[in-house]
C-alpha cells in the first residue's frame, strides 16, 4: 500500500510562515507541517519575513523571537498592523514572564518557549487557524446584515467573490435605470438570477410583475401568441381571449431567457414592440401600449448569430444597451462553497431533514472540480446529497464519479467556446498556448521570438518534448531549454513540456495535477538516441 495515502489531504486553505534563523529548527517545523497537507513557507530573518507577508499573505506565522537583524516582537507589532493579519506564535528559548505578556498584548495567538514539543505546536496551530476562520466569518456576517439592513434585496443572493461583488455594483447602479440590459454567459451560471437582481434591486419590486418567458420551451408555431396574446376565434381552438406575456410585463420587467432562439420573423415584431412601445393581438385590431424594461439572456455568441443571418443586427443593437457576462463557476471558486452551504440548508428545510455536514476532503473536491454545469450542477449535487447523507457527514462514496476524478483536468483547461453552451476542454495545442501565456514575459518572450510561434504545430512528433542523449543528464529542475543540434550551426529552440514545467509555480502546478492522471510513456525518437522517453522523468529531470 503506498504509505502517502495515509496522510490528510492537502490543507490549501492554509497558508503558513515558519520564520526561523536557525536553519535546522525552520525546516524541521516546515516538514513537521507539510506532512500534514499544509502549504507552508519558510524565512530566515525578520525582513525575509515581513517580505514574505507583503508577497503571499499567509494565514499563519510560526516566528522565533529572537533573530539578528529584525526583533521578532518588532516583526509581530508590523504585521499584526495590517489589514488581515496573519496570526502569529511566537518560539523562543529565552521564556520570560514579561516577554509573553508583550507578545499577547501586540497580537501574539500564543508564546511556547524551546525546546518545541512538535505536537503541541500542531495543536496551537489547528486552534489559531479556527481562531481566524471564527474571526472571518464574523466579520463577513456583520458586513452581510449591514448590507441587508441597507439593501433588503441584496440578502437573497449568495456570492463571496469579487467577480459577483463587482456584477452586484453594477446591478445597484442599473436598479433605477429603464435601459436594455443583455446578459450572457453560460449555460446555468445563474443568468435569471441576475435578472431577478436586476428587477429586486429597482423601486418597488413587489409591486411590479417580473414575467419571464423561456423562449427556447416554446415552438415556433406558438409563440406569437405567447408573447403577444390572441383574440378569441383568432385561430382555431381559441375559445377564449389571452393577455400575451409583454402586456403582462407592462410596468414591469420583461426577461427573456435564451432570447437567441427567437425565429427570424418573430424577431422583426419584437423589435417594432421595442421601438413602438405598442403592440396588437394576434387577431386583434386594437393598439395596446406597453412599458416594460426589458432583460434578455442568451448562452450563445450573438455576434456570430448575426455575422450568420440568424439573429438580427437592429434587435442586437436595441438590446445590447448593456451587457452583463455572468463568469462560470469556475472562474469564482469562493462562491462555490457558500452556494453549497446554502442549497443544503434549503432542500434540508423544504424537505424536513437535517442538512449534510462537510468535510475537509469533500470541501477539497467541490473546489477542485471545474464544474462545467456551473450553478446548475452544483445545485443539482446538492439536492442528491441532502436526500441521501441527511444529517451526517458527506462521505467520498456519496460523491458521483466526476467528483472522484478532480484534479485529472484543472479547471483552467475549460473554455467556453463560441455558439456553445457549456464549457468544454482545450486540446493539448490550446492548453500549452494558455500555460505559455500564464507564463512569465521573458519566458513568453522566448518562446515566441525564437523559431515558433503560438498555434503552430510542428510537423515532427519528436520535436514536441526532447528527450536526454545516452550519457547525458537533463538540467535540473527538468529545464529542456535550448539544444544545439549536432553538426549544424544553428540553434533550435522549441517549447518542450520541460520547459512549461519551469515556467511559473501556478503552471507547474496545473501541469503537475494535469499529468500525474496520465500513465502512458511516450516513446520518442530523435536525432537517432532511440530512446524511450517518459513524461515524468523529462518534467524532473531523471534519464529513464
Amino acid at each position: 500500500m503506498d504509505p502517502r495515502a495515509k496522510q490528510s489531504p492537502p490543507r490549501r486553505d492554509a497558508l503558513l510562515l515558519v520564520v526561523d534563523d536557525r536553519e535546522d529548527n525552520r525546516l524541521a517545523i516546515a516538514e513537521a507541517f507539510e506532512r500534514r497537507g499544509y502549504a507552508v513557507l519558510t524565512a530566515a530573518g525578520g525582513r525575509d519575513a515581513l517580505a514574505q507577508v507583503a508577497d503571499h499573505s499567509p494565514d499563519l506565522m510560526i516566528l522565533d523571537l529572537k533573530m539578528p537583524d529584525v526583533d521578532g516582537l518588532e516583526v509581530l507589532k508590523t504585521v499584526r498592523a495590517a489589514p488581515s493579519p496573519p496570526e502569529v506564535i511566537l518560539l523562543t528559548a529565552f521564556g520570560t514572564v514579561e516577554t509573553a505578556v508583550e507578545a499577547l498584548q501586540h497580537g501574539a495567538f500564543n508564546y511556547l518557549t524551546k525546546p518545541i514539543n512538535l505536537k503541541d505546536l500542531r495543536a496551537q496551530a489547528e486552534k489559531a487557524l479556527e481562531h481566524r476562520q471564527l474571526h472571518s466569518d464574523v466579520k463577513r456576517y456583520k458586513r452581510r446584515i449591514e448590507v441587508e439592513a441597507e439593501e433588503p434585496w441584496a440578502s437573497e443572493y449568495v456570492f463571496e467573490s469579487t467577480a459577483m461583488k463587482n456584477m452586484m455594483g453594477i446591478v445597484r447602479r442599473l436598479a433605477h435605470s429603464h435601459s436594455n440590459v443583455l446578459v450572457d454567459g453560460e449555460s446555468g451560471v445563474g443568468k435569471e438570477v441576475v435578472a431577478q437582481a436586476l428587477h429586486r434591486a429597482g423601486p418597488n419590486p413587489d409591486e411590479r410583475p417580473f414575467i419571464v418567458v423561456h423562449c427556447a420551451a416554446l415552438p415556433e408555431s406558438l409563440i406569437e401568441g405567447e408573447l403577444f396574446g390572441h383574440e378569441r376565434g383568432a385561430f382555431t381552438g381559441a375559445d377564449r381571449q389571452m393577455i400575451g406575456r409583454l402586456e403582462l410585463a407592462d410596468g414591469g420587467t420583461l426577461f427573456l431567457d435564451e432570447i437567441g432562439e427567437i425565429p427570424l420573423s418573430m424577431q422583426v415584431k419584437l423589435l417594432r414592440v421595442l421601438e413602438q412601445r405598442e403592440l396588437t393581438r394576434v387577431g386583434g385590431r386594437h393598439v395596446i401600449k406597453v412599458n416594460f424594461r426589458l432583460l434578455a439572456a442568451t448562452n450563445r455568441n450573438i455576434e456570430e448569430e448575426v455575422g450568420a443571418g440568424r439573429f438580427r443586427e437592429d434587435l442586437y443593437y436595441r438590446l445590447n444597451v448593456v451587457r452583463l457576462e455572468v463568469p462560470p463557476l469556475r472562474e469564482r471558486c469562493e462562491d462555490i462553497l457558500p452556494l453549497f452551504q446554502s442549497f443544503l440548508r434549503r432542500f434540508a428545510a423544504e424537505q424536513g431533514l437535517a442538512p449534510p455536514a462537510l468535510t475537509g476532503e469533500i470541501e477539497r473536491r467541490l473546489l477542485d472540480y471545474p464544474w462545467p454545469g456551473n450553478v446548475r450542477e452544483l445545485r443539482n449535487l446538492a439536492e442528491c446529497l441532502t436526500i441521501f447523507a441527511a444529517g451526517r457527514d458527506i462521505s467520498l462514496d456519496d460523491l458521483p464519479e466526476a467528483l472522484l476524478q478532480v484534479g485529472a483536468v484543472p479547471a483552467a483547461f475549460y473554455r467556453r467556446e463560441p455558439g456553445k453552451a457549456a464549457a468544454t476542454l482545450l486540446d493539448l495545442q490550446q492548453i500549452e498556448r494558455l500555460t505559455i501565456e500564464q507564463g512569465p514575459a521573458p519566458v513568453r518572450r522566448q518562446s515566441l521570438g525564437r523559431g515558433r510561434s503560438l498555434g503552430h504545430q510542428p510537423a515532427d512528433p519528436a520535436t514536441q518534448v526532447q528527450g536526454v542523449p545516452n550519457g547525458e543528464s537533463a538540467p535540473a529542475g527538468g529545464r529542456c531549454g535550448e539544444r544545439r543540434d549536432r553538426g549544424s550551426a544553428h540553434e533550435s529552440v522549441l517549447i518542450s513540456l520541460g520547459q512549461l514545467w519551469a515556467i511559473s509555480d501556478p503552471v507547474r502546478d496545473i501541469l503537475s495535477r494535469l499529468l500525474t492522471h496520465f500513465t502512458q510513456i511516450a516513446t520518442l525518437v530523435a536525432n537517432g538516441w532511440g530512446r524511450r522517453v517518459s513524461i515524468y522523468g523529462m518534467i524532473h529531470g531523471d534519464s529513464v
